[in-house]
C-alpha cells in the first residue's frame, strides 16, 4: 500500500518520514501503517514493523542520546583518560549505526547539536591528550577515528533533517 503524504509544500511518496522535534533531535515516523490482519499498529513481518518496537526503539536511542548529552555538562568529564571522553564516540557511533538503518522510531541528535559536540570533545581532547604523553602515532590515528566518528555522524544528521 503506498500513499503520498504531504511534506514541506511537496508530496513523498514513502512510507517514513524523519519529523523535526524541538530542533535538538530527529525522529522517524511512520505515516503509512496498515492493518496487518487485525494486528494494529503492525505494519509488516519484520522484527522492527510495529508500533511497540518503534517505541521501545525511541527509547533505546534516547537513552544513548541522553547519556552521551549529559557527559557534555561538565568538560573534564570529556577528558581522553575519563569515562566520557572514551565512551561518548563509542556511543555516538553506535547511535550512528542505529539511525543508519532508518528504522522507524529512531531519535537522533541534530546536525547542529553533533557539530556542537564536536566542537567541544575535539576542544577537550587536543587540550588534555598531551598530559597523558601517548605515542605520536597513536595520537594521530585516535584523533582521526575521532573526527571520522563525528563527521559520520553530522552527515547523517544532515541527511535526516528536511530540507
Amino acid at each position: 500500500m503506498s500513499r503520498e503524504h504531504q511534506f514541506a509544500d511537496r508530496p513523498c511518496p514513502v512510507s517514513t518520514l524523519t519529523a523535526c522535534c524541538d530542533g535538538n533531535a530527529t525522529v522517524d515516523l511512520n505515516l503509512s501503517a496498515i492493518d496487518m490482519g487485525g494486528l494494529v499498529g503492525v505494519w509488516g513481518p519484520g522484527n522492527f514493523d510495529s508500533d511497540t518496537v518503534a517505541d521501545g526503539l525511541g527509547a533505546l536511542t534516547g537513552r544513548i542520546v541522553d547519556d552521551i548529552t549529559a557527559e557534555f555538562e561538565d568538560d573534564s568529564s570529556l577528558e581522553p583518560d575519563e569515562w566520557g571522553g572514551e565512551m561518548v564516540p563509542a556511543w555516538l557511533e553506535i547511535l550512528t549505526d542505529i539511525a543508519q538503518t532508518k528504522r522507524v522510531g529512531v531519535t537522533f541528535p541534530s546536525t547542529q547539536v553533533l557539530i556542537d559536540w564536536r566542537d567541544r570533545y575535539l576542544r577537550v581532547w587536543d587540550g588534555y591528550i598531551d598530559e597523558l604523553e601517548p605515542d605520536e602515532d597513536h595520537k594521530v590515528a585516535r584523533r582521526a577515528v575521532l573526527v571520522h566518528t563525528f563527521e559520520q555522524a553530522v552527515a547523517l544528521a544532515a541527511e535526516r533533517e528536511p530540507a
